[in-house]
């Protein structure tokens, strides 16, 4: 995907149990800012990827250290997010904690959901909280699926 490939910073994530691993993406493209989550008080905080300077949360999965300089959310360009599963109008139904929902309400980056084929669905309940994505990636296809509203916004700026 263009986007990924020139993009300045992504947020990615730290494979945990059985998440897709992006590790490989993270080596290929070494030219960009590779930005990771760490769990705080508030919600996610986001900090450069740095694999030397990690340590593993009370939930098991490996964060950065909370004394890293931390990144802004407005400074993503994209967002490569984990969930349980997705479906086919971007969609998603993650882990219960709202994490990336309060993140993404903070970002106007791409939104990339990360799955398997198995875990893509025809439609999944959501709230009106619950922050859909742009596109939709598992390792044998990649749907456009933004809402709406990102599709007129990006009409309107010359980016459709």
């Amino acid at each position: 995907m263009t986007m990924v490939r020139e993009a300045g910073s992504i947020l990615t994530y730290l494979a945990f149990r059985n998440e897709p691993d992006l590790g490989a993406l993270v080596d290929a493209l070494p030219g960009i800012a590779w930005i990771v989550p760490r769990i705080g008080r508030e919600g996610l905080v986001l900090h450069r990827y740095d694999p030397h300077n990690l340590v593993r949360h009370a939930y098991g999965m490996l964060e950065p250290l909370p004394s890293a300089p931390v990144v802004e959310p407005a400074e993503l360009d994209v967002v490569l997010v984990p969930g349980v599963s997705f479906d086919r109008q971007g969609g998603r139904l993650g882990f219960g904690g709202g994490f990336y929902d309060r993140l993404l309400i903070r970002s106007s980056a791409v939104r990339i959901g990360v799955t398997y084929d198995a875990c893509l669905a025809d439609a999944l309940p959501c709230d009106a909280h619950d922050q859909r994505m742009d596109w939709v990636v598992t390792p044998s296809q990649a749907m456009r699926c933004g809402p709406l509203w990102r599709r007129q916004n990006e009409s309107a700026h010359g980016k459709g």
